[in-house]
C-alpha cells in the first residue's frame, strides 16, 4: 500500500520536478546566473532587471549621470542624440520599465541615489496615465533587483519568477520555441537576434528594418491599428498618494541639483492629460521642465510616426529633443 501512495505522489510531482528542472537548466530570465550581457535573450524578461545589469557592469567605465527613464515610449529616445543637448561630460543610459508608474520611476531613482550615483540629468518619458499609480506594476515582469530594493527579499524576488515559469501561458510558449526557434509569442519569445543596446540600453527596434524595406505597405497592412480618431480629455489621476511620490522625486533632484525634463507623450489615441494633473506637474517641476505632445497635433495626427498605437518613433524623439532643448 504504501508503495502505491509513493509511487501516486512521485508520478504527481513529476511535471512539477521537470519544470523546475528545465527552469534552473535554461535560466529564461536570467536571474539565477551572471551573464556577460543582457542584450540577447529570446524572452522578453524584466527590464528593472536588465537595466540594473547593465548599469552595475558599466558604471564604474561610463560614469553614467544621465538617465532616459519612464514607459516602452523611451524607445523613441537615443542616448547619443540626447547627450547632444547635454553639459559636457554627461554619461547617458536608458533605465525604463514597461508600462511604468510614477512609484516604479520614484524606486528607481531612490536606488540610484542609494548607490551613491551623480543624477545629473533626468527625461521623463511618461503617458498620461502614468502618473496614476504610486506603485509599480506587481510580479517578476516589473520587480527591481533585490540589491537595488531593499523591501525586495531574494527568496521572494526568486519565486516571483518560477511562479511565472510555471504559468501555462508562459511555459509552453517558451518551450515550443525551444523545439522551434522560429515560434514566436507575443510579450514572451521572440526571434530577433537583439533588442537593445549592450552599454546604454537604447532600443534596436526590428521594425525600423521592416519600415525601411516595405515603406508605407508596413502601415497598410496594420490599417485597423490605426483608424480615426477623436480628441478626448483624461479624468484627473493624480491623487495625494502621488503627491506623495512627487515630492520624494524633487528632494532627489534638488538633493542631485538634476535637470528634469518630462514629457507626456503624443498618445495615438489622442487622448489629452487631464489640466488639473499637468497644472500639479508644473507646479511641482517647474512650468518650463513640463512638456505636453498629448492630445491632437501634428505629430499624433499623422500615423507615419507610429510602429504601432502605443509606440512612436526615433524621428518623433529627435523631434521633440531639438523642441525642448531649443538647439540642434
Amino acid at each position: 500500500m504504501m508503495s502505491r501512495f509513493y509511487t501516486k505522489v512521485i508520478i504527481l510531482c513529476l511535471p512539477f520536478i521537470v519544470a523546475l528542472g528545465l527552469y534552473f537548466y535554461f535560466d529564461p530570465f536570467m536571474v539565477l546566473r551572471t551573464y556577460p550581457r543582457y542584450d540577447q535573450s529570446d524572452v522578453f524578461i524584466n527590464e528593472n532587471l536588465i537595466g540594473w545589469k547593465i548599469y552595475q557592469k558599466h558604471k564604474k567605465a561610463r560614469h553614467y549621470n544621465s538617465f532616459i527613464m519612464g514607459n516602452s515610449c523611451t524607445q523613441a529616445f537615443k542616448c547619443k542624440e540626447w547627450e547632444k543637448y547635454l553639459t559636457p561630460g554627461s554619461h547617458a543610459m536608458r533605465f525604463f520599465d514597461n508600462q511604468e508608474t510614477i512609484g516604479g520611476f520614484y524606486k528607481k531613482l531612490v536606488a540610484l541615489d542609494r548607490d551613491g550615483t551623480e543624477i545629473r540629468n533626468i527625461l521623463l518619458v511618461m503617458d498620461w496615465d502614468s502618473f496614476g499609480s504610486a506603485k509599480s506594476y506587481p510580479g517578476s515582469l516589473h520587480a527591481m533587483p533585490p540589491e537595488a530594493d531593499p523591501n525586495e527579499s531574494h527568496i521572494g524576488y526568486q519565486l516571483k519568477y518560477i511562479q511565472t515559469f510555471f504559468f501555462p501561458d508562459f511555459i509552453f510558449p517558451f518551450m515550443m520555441h525551444k523545439w522551434n526557434p522560429n515560434y514566436c509569442e507575443a510579450g514572451v519569445v521572440h526571434n530577433y537576434k537583439c533588442i537593445r543596446d549592450s552599454v546604454d540600453n537604447d532600443a534596436i527596434n526590428p521594425n525600423d528594418h521592416l519600415i525601411t524595406a516595405e515603406g508605407e505597405s508596413y502601415w497598410r497592412k496594420q490599417k485597423n491599428l490605426f483608424s480615426a480618431r477623436k480628441e478626448s480629455t483624461a479624468l484627473p489621476v493624480i491623487n495625494k498618494d502621488i503627491m506623495k511620490e512627487l515630492k520624494g522625486i524633487r528632494s532627489i533632484c534638488l538633493l542631485h541639483h538634476t535637470k528634469v525634463d518630462i514629457i507626456i507623450g503624443p498618445d495615438f489615441k489622442l487622448i489629452k492629460i487631464n489640466p488639473a494633473d499637468l497644472k500639479i506637474l508644473r507646479t511641482c517641476f517647474g512650468l518650463n521642465s513640463v512638456h505636453d505632445f498629448s492630445g491632437s497635433n501634428d505629430i499624433t495626427r499623422d500615423y507615419h510616426h507610429y510602429y504601432d498605437r502605443a509606440h512612436y518613433r526615433p524621428v518623433i524623439g529627435n523631434r521633440i529633443m531639438k523642441q525642448i532643448y531649443g538647439r540642434g
